[in-house]
């Protein structure tokens, strides 16, 4: 235990470092590079959550929300979320690699019937069988992030996921991906 928590101080230690810039800047992309970006989209993964995304990225810094909210009080659902920081630290407007650190969790509920046929008695039994699970995960990662087409953003990141939860402990290299539109 005293190992992983040297190793999350190391890694979040690099994300405080200094940016590495790519190249000259002229100042209007540094201006711009101040004011960030708003990217939207889907993501999924193990510290990003699953569902509807949103990020706000800026030279250095950025963060990622993540959120699926699907419940029915009868038949359960869904909840699932998650929260994203990630240091910049390097990028040349088409690709990029950075460090995150993330925070996901999820809570689902299941409720179905299950019937059972006695063949001595000739009866069918009914039987209302719930099955809940929660689980979060957390932890460091390193990714890369590549822009297409100037606003379609792909977002691949390798955490190391502290998960626990109704599914048990672990640590475990679960990737995050995410596919977001971008503007300024």
């Amino acid at each position: 235990m005293k190992n992983l928590i040297k190793i999350m101080i190391l890694i979040l230690s690099m994300l405080t470092g200094n940016p590495v810039l790519a190249g000259n800047l002229n100042q209007e992309e540094i201006n711009l590079a101040r004011e960030g970006c708003h990217s939207l989209g889907f993501a999924a993964g193990s510290t990003y959550g699953i569902g509807l995304s949103y990020s706000r990225d800026w030279d250095a810094w950025g963060f990622q929300v993540t959120a699926l909210p699907v419940w029915d009080a009868e038949d359960g659902g869904l909840v699932a979320g998650g929260l994203n920081f990630k240091r910049n630290f390097h990028s040349n407007g088409q690709a990029g690699v950075y460090g995150s650190f993330g925070v996901a969790g999820m809570m689902s509920k299941d409720v179905w019937e299950e019937h059972t046929w006695d063949p001595e008695t000739g009866e069918e039994t009914l039987e209302i069988v719930t099955e809940t699970s929660q689980n979060y995960a957390f932890g460091p990662g390193v990714g890369m992030e590549f822009l297409f087409w100037n606003n379609v953003l792909f977002r691949f990141e390798l955490p190391l996921a502290i998960r626990n939860g109704t599914d048990g402990f672990g640590i475990s290299p679960i990737p995050n991906a995410a596919l977001m539109y971008r503007w300024e």
